[in-house]
């Protein structure tokens, strides 16, 4: 408080906030992941030709 009353600093959020579309949007997304692994489904199984989706996939 005292560096945005004498700095006039604004205030900085020790935290990112984000609005509830995109919590549901993560959600959804690890949801999927999870049944993707769960089912241990391939690349010709889902007819996925794009890598980057399968490595976002291995790296949880």
């Amino acid at each position: 408080i005292w560096n945005m009353v004498v700095k006039r600093q604004p205030y900085k959020s020790p935290v990112e906030y984000l609005f509830l579309d995109q919590k549901r949007k993560m959600k959804t997304a690890l949801n999927i992941r999870k049944q993707i692994a769960k089912f241990a489904l391939t690349n010709q199984d889902l007819g996925i030709s794009n890598n980057l989706i399968i490595s976002a996939v291995e790296k949880r």
